[in-house]
């Protein structure tokens, strides 16, 4: 009987095999590298924020003895946000319900309209911070900004 068998060389790959071995390495190496660096790209943009300086805009406004001072509005190319200092400046305590912010343009159409849901009581002399986003709204060009409180008066 004659052996048909073939001897395989020890060491030896077939170059088919070899190309196949080189282009799955080359494959598993660049797919995470890709990956890597997407995701850096995208945490890594530099959003430019917009701010808004119309002088009508954050000008200092007091409401039924509440003062709205350092009003801040800025835009990120998504959403606003519009910070301001709240200031009771009388001498009794106020209860805030809610107050609505109407945001307007220069001719006086309404923007948008906020409405802040606050439930807080403000000592007298007291002074916060408060800030609201406002999502998809493009507020950088907003000409006035127009309060109505709800308040009732402690004892």
């Amino acid at each position: 009987m004659e052996n048909n068998t073939k001897k395989i060389k020890k060491g030896k790959i077939k170059k088919k095999n070899l190309t196949i071995l080189t282009i799955g390495l080359i494959i598993i190496i660049l797919i995470p590298l890709i990956i890597y660096n997407n995701r850096n790209t995208n945490n890594n943009k530099i959003k430019k924020i917009i701010y808004n300086k119309n002088k009508s805009f954050t000008k200092e406004q007091t409401i039924e003895g509440i003062i709205f001072s350092d009003i801040k509005c800025s835009y990120d190319g998504k959403n606003s946000l519009i910070s301001y200092n709240i200031t009771n400046q009388t001498d009794k305590e106020i209860n805030l319900k809610n107050y609505k912010v109407l945001v307007k343009d220069k001719k006086g159409t309404i923007i948008t309209n906020i409405f802040i849901d606050f439930n807080r009581k403000i000592p007298p002399k007291e002074k916060m911070t408060y800030k609201n986003s406002i999502v998809g709204v493009d507020l950088s060009n907003a000409h006035s900004m127009e309060l109505k409180l709800n308040t009732k008066n402690g004892k």
